[in-house]
């Protein structure tokens, strides 16, 4: 199994948790569109910390999170 492959495997397991989180939230009787809302801040938040924080952050295009985010979508 190559790197990349395992980073991926890896993602998986964190967005599962981040679902798990979010199904357990639905349980509780909140609102999908607000559980929504709050994970896409998180994850911009984050997204940015990360290219922040990576070797080289100048060279990271925000429109390719955005274009991300609408490939998945």
């Amino acid at each position: 199994m190559s790197d990349e492959d395992d980073r991926h495997t890896l993602s998986i397991q964190i967005a599962n948790q981040i679902i798990n989180m979010a199904n357990n939230r639905l349980q509780e009787g909140m609102e999908a569109i607000d559980i929504a809302a709050g994970m896409r801040h998180a994850a911009a938040n984050f997204s940015a910390f990360a290219v922040a924080n990576s070797d080289t952050p100048d060279e990271v295009d925000p429109k390719f999170f955005a274009e991300e985010f609408l490939q998945i979508y």
